[in-house]
């Protein structure tokens, strides 16, 4: 279950912040088990993992009005402004904050854009990071967008399966023209 309680608020046109509550339940399914490490060296079953805590979000796209604060929804450098936008998340988790087990903060940015090429057509480009601080399990690490459909995923690496990597930190750029 993942439950979220935000609050949106749009200081200008093209400025955007949003403040999260958020509560994740992840669950063993089918034959698949949640496994942690034992101070022992071995491994042990867990029957869910409980992650909950704060986030808070931002996008800069001036000279768009119905900009939004959810961070990572496509690639928002296809607005027609000639400046690039700008978005960023911070989380922070804490042990027993809502049920949550772990301690940790993430931060992620984005920059992206159209340039136009005049005659010669427009390049769409981005470049993100994003680095976290604490010990959590795969789940909620970052996990790279993998594609193995037919059909093709701008923002997805298409020779990458789905949950090959996982990592804490990490820096991707994408151009497309």
């Amino acid at each position: 279950t993942d439950i979220q309680l935000f609050y949106e608020r749009h200081w200008m046109a093209g400025m955007a912040t949003r403040v999260t509550v958020f509560h994740k339940r992840i669950q063993n399914y089918g034959g698949y088990r949640l496994s942690t490490g034992l101070d022992s060296g071995h491994f042990g079953v867990v029957d869910e993992i409980k992650d909950a805590g704060l986030q808070v979000s931002f996008r800069i796209n001036y000279g768009k009005a119905n900009t939004d604060a959810k961070f990572g929804d496509g690639m928002g450098g296809r607005n027609r402004s000639k400046w690039p936008s700008l978005a960023g998340e911070f989380t922070w988790g804490r042990p027993g904050v809502l049920g949550s087990s772990y301690s940790y903060t993430k931060l992620r940015t984005r920059l992206e854009h159209r340039s136009s090429l005049n005659r010669l057509g427009y390049v769409d480009w981005m470049i993100e990071g994003g680095k976290l601080w604490g010990k959590l399990p795969w789940p909620i690490l970052f996990t790279p967008a993998a594609n193995q459909m037919v059909l093709g995923d701008k923002l997805a690496f298409n020779l990458m399966n789905y949950l090959e990597l996982v990592t804490d930190q990490y820096i991707t750029s994408q151009v497309e023209y």
